[in-house]
């Protein structure tokens, strides 16, 4: 984990050579310990993390960055939290601050949540409630998910399309990417780049005649043999079977018998 220098740099890119923009989460803590870990729970999670030693240095940052979300030290040197709360007011900066802190009077509590900090977190912060605060002030962001889905859409039906290809477009580790794939996609992306191809070649199947082999080609396998094989693994159904099944639920298409023929050597 690289620790964000005071000038106030962000410790991960904000924005992807894709040209898919993160939301920004700024973290304001005098200790850089709890600047390391506060940014390492955030490691896997699609956000541009930006830190600060102090409030002076964090609104440097508030001005010149649009960011989503801020946790902010109550003590933190230069500006405590009150103090920089009435910096971003008197700035006619919106963004969300949560306010970190050993356990404090009601009395300052309340304070602090009157001054505009949208909540008070007690020290020291466990992993799952700051994710659980984070999500609870960044409504869900389900562009990861599209645009892994557009890649796949856009070359599912290149053969030899391999993860790596994934990983050179999106410019992120390949343990990162991984992570980041099967969270937002429920799966590898084996899986993912199977039932889509799978979906097309259902399409193919229902809308045009089309030979087995024709179809496999189409949609990315390398033959017919492994075509049928996967086929029948998604679907727990034989292609022969699901062409059978189609011709019963539009008895107006117009299947040939090679195709059927062509199917069961394929099979």
């Amino acid at each position: 984990m690289y620790l964000c220098r005071q000038t106030g740099e962000n410790l991960a890119h904000t924005k992807s050579n894709w040209g898919m923009e993160k939301q920004k989460i700024l973290i304001i803590d005098h200790d850089p310990r709890v600047l390391s870990t506060l940014a390492g729970f955030l490691s896997d999670e699609p956000y541009g993390v930006f830190t600060a030693r102090n409030g002076i240095e964090g609104l440097e940052i508030l001005r010149r960055e649009h960011i989503h979300l801020v946790f902010a030290d109550r003590g933190a040197d230069g500006h405590n939290g009150i103090t920089l709360l009435k910096g971003m007011k008197a700035e006619n900066i919106q963004t969300p601050i949560l306010i970190m802190g050993e356990v404090a009077p009601m009395e300052l509590t309340e304070k602090i949540i009157r001054a505009g900090a949208v909540s008070v977190v007690n020290k020291p912060i466990e992993k799952n409630r700051f994710l659980a605060e984070v999500k609870t002030h960044i409504p869900s962001d389900s562009s990861w998910k599209i645009a892994f889905e557009a890649f796949l859409e856009a070359h599912y039906s290149n053969p030899d399309l391999k993860f790596n290809d994934l990983r050179d477009h999106f410019k992120l580790s390949r343990t990162h990417l991984s992570a980041l794939f099967k969270k937002h996609c429920g799966m590898p992306f084996r899986e993912k780049l199977r039932e889509i191809r799978i979906a097309h070649a259902k399409h193919l199947i229902r809308e045009q005649s089309l030979l087995t082999y024709e179809v496999a080609s189409v949609c990315g396998f390398h033959s017919s043999k492994y075509f049928c094989e996967v086929f029948m693994k998604v679907n727990d159904m034989s292609l022969t079977a699901y062409r059978a099944k189609v011709r019963c639920e539009n008895p107006l298409q117009k299947n040939s018998s090679r195709v059927d023929l062509e199917t069961e050597r394929g099979s």
